[in-house]
């Protein structure tokens, strides 16, 4: 494929070409009173083929330009999305890990091992990254809803397990009891179950004895839904930690002792 260089050249010689077969000024001078001027001969087939290459050259030309600027454009919109996304995730990436650390600080070297077995060409690696996800979760539930050998009922009048190993189901009721609208906790609740089920499945394979099937790209699906769903049971619990309850608690008390100053008030005034 030519350059565009190549290309600017080549249109650049033949418009040079071009410009010779244009009509050139005359001056003669004769004191021959019956000296006959003709017109210079013109190659006309000669100027037409070399007309119609500086056409096909400025073409190409405009060609390449466009496709390199479509090119550059596109990238340009991907590289503003990238780095949107980018920005948006690191943000939340911040808040998830300041909940974690407030909640279980402790585990916060889980995820340094996800990150290193994520970065292994091993497969038996990327599959500890899958367990790593579950113990997560786990230690999430045991911190938010500890496991109790009594079954509990959920908003639907069904009961449930939330024993040791029932982690996902002991998350879905936490959201249930803290969650101020029923449609987020249902979202959470499905995506808990989602990853739930398949972290479950490959761990149950692993204790068999038998190949779980993990390539890289599904290693590094489970660690973003894990650590997405992580994030927002972390973010709710946090929004039903701050402020309104304990407003109201703090209201009660000042009316309270407000009621009990009122007597004080009545005797100062008496006095």
């Amino acid at each position: 494929m030519r350059s565009i260089t190549s290309i600017e050249e080549n249109a650049s010689t033949l418009k040079l070409r071009l410009s010779y077969f244009q009509p050139q000024p005359i001056s003669i001078f004769s004191a021959n009173p019956h000296q006959f001027i003709s017109t210079p001969v013109r190659n006309v087939s000669l100027e037409a083929q070399i007309a119609a290459n500086y056409r096909d050259e400025m073409a190409k030309l405009a060609s390449r330009r466009a496709f390199i600027y479509d090119y550059v454009l596109s990238r340009l919109f991907e590289l503003r999305v990238s780095s949107t996304a980018e920005e948006i995730f690191e943000g939340y990436r911040k808040r998830v890990d300041s909940h974690l650390n407030d909640l279980i600080p402790d585990e916060l070297r889980r995820l340094e091992s996800i990150r290193d077995n994520l970065g292994s060409d091993n497969p038996e690696d990327w599959a500890n990254a899958g367990h790593s996800c579950r113990r997560l979760l786990q230690v999430v539930a045991d911190a938010l809803y500890p496991p109790s050998d009594k079954p509990v009922k959920s908003a639907g009048g069904r009961e449930v397990k939330v024993g040791a190993d029932n982690y996902i189901n002991r998350l879905v009721m936490f959201c249930e009891a803290k969650a101020a609208s029923g449609v987020s906790s249902k979202v959470i609740s499905a995506d808990l179950k989602f990853i739930g089920e398949r972290l479950d499945a490959v761990f149950s394979a692993t204790q068999k004895g038998s190949h779980a099937e993990i390539d890289i790209s599904e290693a590094q699906r489970f660690v973003i839904h894990t650590y997405l769903v992580v994030g927002d049971i972390l973010e709710l619990n946090a929004e039903s930690s701050t402020p309104e309850g304990k407003l109201d608690a703090a209201a009660e008390i000042s009316s309270d002792e407000l009621t009990r100053a009122a007597p004080l008030a009545s005797t100062d005034k008496s006095e």
